[in-house]
């Protein structure tokens, strides 16, 4: 349950700090207790299947990131005037797929190398996404 909190919390940091009337400066933290989720499932819980755990919680968090600062694509409409959901699911979607990709990749290789050199390989992975997207 601390590890779904966690997530949540990274969550309504990362959907406070991004927005046009948001708060920048949590943006400088908003990945943290997610971060702690990830090393908190690597290293002291007991399940079975820890990737899937953080791949699903840190998918969780981006989603909801995701939909409050995507959520604007509602407002496209299709050629007869209706509005398009799928505008809106598509991107939310693949967006933190993405994302989630990337944190997964990051909890691997930190596992294999250790946390500085994971801490470092993260910050290069997240920025060649942002650089990608």
């Amino acid at each position: 349950m601390k590890y779904v909190l966690l997530t949540l919390i990274s969550a309504m940091l990362l959907s406070i700090s991004w927005p046009t009337y948001g708060v920048p400066f949590f943006i400088f933290f908003a990945l943290v207790p997610l971060l702690m989720m990830e090393h908190g499932v690597s290293k002291f819980s007991d399940y079975k299947r820890k990737s899937w755990v953080v791949f699903g919680l840190s998918y969780i968090c981006f989603v909801i990131w995701n939909i409050v600062t995507t959520g604007w694509l509602y407002g496209a409409k299709n050629p007869d005037g209706s509005h398009s959901m799928l505008a809106v699911v598509f991107p939310v979607l693949v967006n933190s797929f993405l994302y989630s990709l990337v944190f997964q990749c990051y909890h691997w290789y930190k596992n294999a190398q250790g946390t500085y050199w994971g801490l470092g390989f993260f910050i290069a992975i997240w920025m060649s996404l942002k650089k990608f997207i």
